[in-house]
């Protein structure tokens, strides 16, 4: 069989297993997600597994078009026995809205706007797949959910069944493998505030790095310091301040240049035209708007997003469920914060 044959078979194995072990149980809800490539196909296969009837809307993207969206998708849930249960649309999201239970806030739904939340069920919940912290409210209008009685609800990537930050080191590892570095024995100079920042190093230094953290504001010191730098990782997802314009940077990054030590970019803000313009090199290729990931723990395996993705439709059910029942949007959100799944947003009644 090929590779892919065995990534969609274990695939099926992870979705199957994730849905039974947090009891996901969706059966009466309708659901607008996205279809998506990889293993983001998994999202809307799972709310469908779980029982929901799903909408799973894609667009054309640098990660491929609709059509190979819904392709994948629609194989996954097809070895699931589920693929009668989603409905496949490239129409923009806020004409599919109608009547939707549960939305996620994923690539190819957002911008979750007041034309897409006033079409919505009387029930429905927004349900983030990451933590309160990480909110932007360029994909999101609060003012509309909060106008419409709407609540949003965020997914804890801390429970036991999900650890999302135990997966950003094996990520940054698949990079730094893929850049030629052994990890074992190489001397790497880490920039980026906790809870990223803590995730990474640790990871890194357990297994065999030598590990060195720098403040934003001071990383251009160390390297002048240090001749024996195998690569500097950003993985700064709070400050979005550029790391090339807070410190005096130019003579560090030909140092770097000079060393063979590239700039690996998990989350971060910098300007490559400065890199690439003192010799260096900024990896992976793909840029990013201030804290979005270059690439998502899905680098590391199909897991982590089956799990966080699993645990933000669980989240989002509890508090569908709760509203349903004649529970307040307090009420229904604390719900969701009691399973250990959901956090709050401090929407309010």
């Amino acid at each position: 069989m090929s590779v892919e044959t065995f990534l969609q078979a274990r695939m099926v194995r992870l979705c199957r297993k994730a849905v039974s072990d947090m009891t996901l149980d969706l059966s009466g809800l309708r659901v607008l997600t996205e279809a998506a490539t990889g293993p983001f196909a998994a999202t809307a296969t799972i709310a469908a597994l779980a029982g929901a009837e799903v909408v799973a809307v894609s667009r054309d993207s640098r990660w491929g078009s609709a059509q190979q969206a819904f392709a994948a998708t629609r194989e996954l849930a097809e070895r699931l026995g589920c693929d009668r249960s989603i409905i496949f649309s490239d129409k923009p999201p806020a004409e599919l809205a109608a009547g939707c239970d549960l939305v996620t806030n994923l690539g190819f739904v957002r911008p979750i706007d007041g034309e897409l939340i006033a079409r919505l069920s009387s029930f429905a919940a927004v349900s983030l797949m990451w933590e309160p912290w990480e909110f932007r409210d360029t994909d999101i209008d609060r003012a509309a959910l909060d106008a419409a009685g709407i609540p949003l609800i965020a997914t804890n990537e801390a429970h036991p069944r999900v650890r999302t930050f135990a997966y950003l080191g094996p990520t940054i590892g698949r990079l730094l493998l893929d850049e030629g570095f052994e990890i074992v024995g190489s001397r790497l100079l880490i920039v980026g505030s906790d809870p990223f920042g803590a995730a990474v190093a640790n990871w890194l230094a357990d297994a065999g790095a030598c590990v060195i953290r720098a403040e934003l504001a001071d990383w251009a010191a160390h390297v002048a310091f240090d001749a024996d730098i195998d690569a500097l990782v950003v993985v700064e997802h709070r400050d979005h301040r550029d790391l090339l314009t807070v410190a005096d940077t130019f003579k560090a990054l030909r140092q770097l240049a000079a060393m063979g030590a590239p700039i690996v970019r998990l989350c971060g803000t910098i300007d490559r035209t400065v890199v690439a313009a003192n010799g260096g090199r900024l990896v992976p290729a793909t840029d990013v708007p201030a804290g979005v990931m270059s690439v998502t723990t899905a680098y590391a395996g199909p897991r982590p997003v089956i799990d966080l993705h699993t645990a933000g439709l669980k989240a989002g059910g509890i508090v569908v469920a709760a509203r349903r029942s004649g529970a307040s949007i307090d009420e229904a959100i604390s719900a969701a914060v009691a399973s250990g799944f959901g956090l709050a947003m401090g929407v309010s009644t």
